[in-house]
């Protein structure tokens, strides 16, 4: 072999590993394990993130879920750095977290269910709404949960006094039935197990927003949603009426720097989960950036605006990821 063969092949093998550096330096690839927090075992934050897991696992990406008490703890890991992305329900964030968290959208609607006991005398008082909680015990969640954060701000605005318990959920609703509590608020979706064995207790009443366009026009995270009649069980036809709520959405969060490709794998997840609807939402109404109180990152507002992108519309997830890669 010639000296300048020879010397050819050093230089083109320098030329490619330089190449290969500068790439991996101005483009990285995605991390391959994405640290997720999620919510309270088997509650609604806790499920949606368990099906995101599979849609990561085939693309050879390992979601690790961080179980937690909920969006406080969820933010709070966020700011630390020690989650990559997280469930948040929206209104709980602060105004100094749009530095550097972002949001890839909205998922589905989180209503808020306040029940109480008729002994209350709340339906004789004819002030059947929240103006008629003063001077009650009300299980309202944890002090960091999304629960106690819309509960407080709703009572204040209403001009209520009430001791508030760090009680929720299945808990609450427990300490509801037992007389511990005089209400229960909480933020949660419809299918959970007290929700429906609330509604049919008779001594429990369920608090119908009548004025939940009101709070929807001065509050903009949260949304007037109908619960339908039947929407339980059509045989038991529960509940048995309409029930007017309110509610702010979850929304999947990202800290700023989360590799784009990941952020797009995630809308992905997104898009596949929760596009078909639920009971308090029709068919493609999320993911959606509306009612999101945190910026819209970059790479999502792209998605709603045009799609996914023509390498990730035709390619497969890794091949369309080095591509856009290569292409910076």
């Amino acid at each position: 072999m010639s000296r300048t063969v020879i010397l050819y092949l050093i230089v083109s093998i320098a030329l490619l590993v330089a190449s290969i550096a500068v790439f991996r330096v101005i483009a990285p690839p995605p991390p391959d394990t994405i640290r997720f927090a999620s919510g309270a075992a088997n509650g609604a934050y806790a499920q949606t993130a368990q099906t995101y897991t599979d849609i990561f696992e085939e693309k050879g990406v390992t979601l690790e879920i961080v179980e937690t008490t909920g969006s406080g703890d969820n933010l709070k890991l966020l700011r630390n750095g020690e989650v990559d992305a997280a469930i948040v329900q929206a209104g709980v964030a602060e105004l100094s977290d749009a530095e550097a968290i972002r949001s890839l959208g909205a998922i589905f609607y989180e209503p808020l269910w306040v029940f109480y006991r008729n002994e209350t005398g709340i339906l004789e008082s004819g002030l059947e709404d929240l103006r008629g909680f003063d001077d009650l015990t009300i299980a309202a969640g944890s002090e960091t949960s999304g629960t106690r954060k819309l509960a407080t701000d709703m009572l204040s605005q209403n001009g209520v006094s009430a001791r508030l318990v760090a009680l929720t959920g299945e808990a609450g609703a427990e300490a509801l039935r037992t007389g511990e509590v005089d209400v229960l608020m909480s933020v949660s979706a419809p299918t959970a197990t007290f929700i429906t064995e609330l509604l049919a207790d008779p001594e429990i009443s369920v608090l119908s927003f009548d004025r939940a366009l009101a709070y929807e026009r001065r509050t903009p995270y949260l949304s007037q949603v109908i619960f339908p009649e039947g929407g339980l069980n059509l045989e038991e036809n529960l509940p048995s009426a309409p029930i007017e709520l309110i509610a702010p959405v979850a929304q999947v969060v990202v800290r700023e720097d989360l590799h784009p490709a990941v952020q797009a794998l995630l809308i992905e997840a997104m898009v596949a989960n929760h596009k078909a609807g639920t009971l308090l939402s029709a068919p493609d109404v999320f993911p959606t950036p509306d009612r999101a109180d945190l910026p819209i990152a970059d790479e999502a507002e792209r998605y709603y605006e045009n799609g996914p992108s023509f390498l990730r519309r035709y390619f497969p997830w890794s091949v369309a990821n080095f591509l856009e890669r290569a292409w910076v």
